[in-house]
């Protein structure tokens, strides 16, 4: 096992790093045998051909993830023996560990088997309570290990991970549209490191093809994914990450089932439109991620022009969907095109944007 704070970048994220050793899972936990609660996702268990043994109390995250009847059914199991909650699986299996180990005052030990989001390395969990979702504080993962030989079964998976890193590029413009419109407070130190972030999960937009199977490319997506987390514990929510992209693709997620790398990755180029911000950067590695793969479905098509039809601002967050009067369905269809034309063309390496090339179709309110 090796200490990933050896040879992983960036001073800011000593609290996460130091919790992260690296080696294979199933030899760490063998330690924890007849003290612990597994709760895992049957993809994670399967990708990585493990076995659970009657050693462990277990629980299996199904698709209706962290809810509070999950909360219930796993806190029945809890017996006074119990010193830890492992978790193995994604987004919602982690969610539900640093719940319950906060509620109960358990060692978490974290196992990431996908890169897709940032909460191994957030203070934050998302419960679903009836048909909402309501975000609580938690504690860190006191430790978090990173197996990539069970990352790597995940796939291209691994990639839409970065999707919620270049969503800070509209995210920076809707809180700078704030500052300006009601006089929001921005942060510089978190502006600026949100800034950095971005400009560093960029640099990956040389590579023409992403290697999800490429160990050193793992180790720098786990690297930047956990930064972002560290950032919204700093500043104690997402707004120097989340904007309206992240309001959109709520409503495409509620409408078509899409999965979060899908629609905040068309969510990120539509709402860059609509605010004159658009970086062939950022998209281009948007569809190296393979996020966009699903554009030219005419089903992917008609959920989103609804969407945008449907989405409203949200009242907590400023953003540039406080500033449309109105998304109609013909508005919608148009602005889909011009997310299509441009995707199109991001795929010549020596495009190169003028100032005046895009035209907003949706009608903006004065100031």
């Amino acid at each position: 096992m090796k200490n990933l704070t050896n040879y992983l970048w960036v001073a800011t994220m000593d609290s996460f790093l130091h919790r992260t050793i690296a080696g294979n899972f199933e030899n760490i936990i063998s330690t924890y045998e007849n003290e612990a609660i597994i709760l895992y996702s049957n993809s994670a268990i399967q990708n990585a051909k493990f076995t659970l043994d009657d050693n462990f109390i277990s629980f299996c995250v199904c698709k209706s993830g962290a809810n509070s009847s999950s909360i219930s059914s796993i806190e029945a199991k809890i017996n006074k023996n119990l010193k830890y909650v492992v978790t193995i699986g994604g987004g919602s299996v982690m969610d539900l560990g640093k719940h319950i180990a906060s509620s109960h005052g358990l060692f978490h030990v974290c196992i990431p088997s996908a890169l897709t989001t940032n909460a191994y390395s957030t203070n934050k969990v998302a419960i679903k309570n009836d048909i909402h979702k309501h975000t609580l504080d938690s504690k860190l993962p006191d430790q978090i290990i990173f197996d990539s030989t069970l990352i790597a079964t995940a796939g291209k998976l691994n990639l839409y991970g970065l999707v919620d890193i270049l969503s800070i590029h509209t995210a920076l413009h809707d809180w700078e549209l704030a500052s300006i419109q009601k006089n929001e407070l921005i942060d510089i130190n978190i502006y600026e490191r949100s800034k950095s972030l971005l400009e560093e999960a960029i640099k990956l937009e040389k590579i023409d093809v992403l290697d999800e199977n490429d160990q050193e490319l793992l180790m720098t997506l786990f690297k930047l994914i956990g930064e972002s987390g560290q950032i919204t514990n700093a500043y104690g929510n997402g707004r120097p990450e989340s904007g309206s992209e992240h309001i959109l693709a709520r409503t495409i997620e509620e409408i078509g089932g899409y999965v979060h790398g899908e629609s905040v990755a068309i969510s990120i180029i539509l709402m860059s439109i609509i605010q004159d911000n658009l970086d062939t950067r950022v998209l281009r590695l948007l569809k190296n991620t393979g996020a966009l793969n699903k554009i030219n479905e005419m089903s992917f098509r008609s959920v989103i022009v609804e969407s945008l039809v449907k989405t409203k601002p949200r009242l907590d967050r400023y953003s540039v969907f406080n500033e449309i009067k109105k998304f109609d369905r013909l508005g919608s269809e148009l602005t889909y095109n011009k997310a299509l034309e441009k995707i199109i063309q991001c795929d010549n390496d020596y495009l190169v944007l003028k100032d005046d090339c895009l035209d907003p179709v949706i009608s903006i309110q004065s100031a």
